[in-house]
């Protein structure tokens, strides 16, 4: 798992190499299409569980 707030470097680089990416929303950013999205760190351990 890697959790990153640039869509592209941080989340869609973590998939290509076959780790789950998490988008730590940011508001530079809008709306990203992202399988996990995630507002604070705090909420990470709902995504590990699943």
């Amino acid at each position: 798992m890697y959790v990153g707030d640039h869509p592209e470097n941080d989340v869609r680089g973590a998939e290509n190499v076959g780790m789950v990416g998490v988008w730590k929303r940011d508001l530079a950013w809008g709306d990203v299409m992202a399988r996990y999205v995630i507002d604070e760190l705090k909420e990470l351990p709902l995504i590990i569980q699943q």
